[in-house]
């Protein structure tokens, strides 16, 4: 433990937080409603708050780290912004952004977490809840976006062109939650849920070869 400097931590906060929240998003929240042979009406919010009381805790257990393994990651972008040549105060100020997006998605998970309490009468927690982790998201988009972008202009220090997909999919991202918060429709969740589990999986592949280069320093 000794030789673990602040900047090896950071590396394996970013190697590891998010794709580790990303691969439990993928296993437990986005194959289930595919490999199912019925659909769940997403406009329906007692059904959706049935559906969240009715998981088994060995589902509901490992869906209780997701925010912690995010909440490391943010030890690993803020020790990145050190090692930035151009624009670290820019990226900074996208730092607000992710922190806040953060916070307000540990409370919405908690309230979301909370629904088994009290079955599917408690659909109000699921709107609450609902709309906490898209507010989130629009706010999480735009902080990422930022940064992204602070990145992309140290071109010999960190990968480029992957920090300008992962503008492209934020840019998107904060179309996308805006809209839902706006009116949230079936055709527009469509959209939304796979380009949200892409852009999970863009993301986290990112944060990998940042947090490789900051091991790697």
């Amino acid at each position: 433990m000794s030789d673990l400097s602040e900047t090896k931590l950071a590396g394996l906060t970013l190697m590891l937080g998010p794709s580790l929240a990303t691969l439990l998003y993928i296993i437990f929240i986005a194959i289930p409603p595919i490999l199912s042979s019925t659909s769940i009406d997403q406009m329906d919010w007692s059904v959706i708050a049935r559906e969240q009381s009715e998981l088994d805790i060995w589902i509901r257990l490992p869906l209780l780290l997701v925010p912690v393994f995010l909440t490391f990651s943010i030890f690993g972008f803020s020790v990145l912004s050190e090692t930035l040549e151009k624009f670290s105060h820019f990226y900074k100020a996208g730092m607000n952004f992710f922190v806040a997006n953060i916070i307000i998605s540990a409370a919405a998970w908690g309230v979301t977490q909370s629904i088994v309490w009290l079955g599917a009468p408690g659909w109000p927690a699921a709107v609450v809840s609902t709309g906490m982790a898209s507010y989130a998201g629009f706010l999480g988009s735009i902080g990422m976006l930022i940064i992204a972008l602070s990145v992309s202009a140290n071109r010999d220090s960190y990968n480029q062109p992957l920090a300008y997909i992962v503008s492209a999919f934020m840019f998107l991202g904060i179309l996308i939650q805006g809209v839902i918060l706006l009116d949230r429709t079936e055709y527009i969740l469509s959209i939304a849920n796979p380009l949200k589990g892409i852009t999970y999986v863009v993301f986290s592949v990112w944060a990998i070869t940042l947090g490789r280069k900051l091991y790697q320093q």
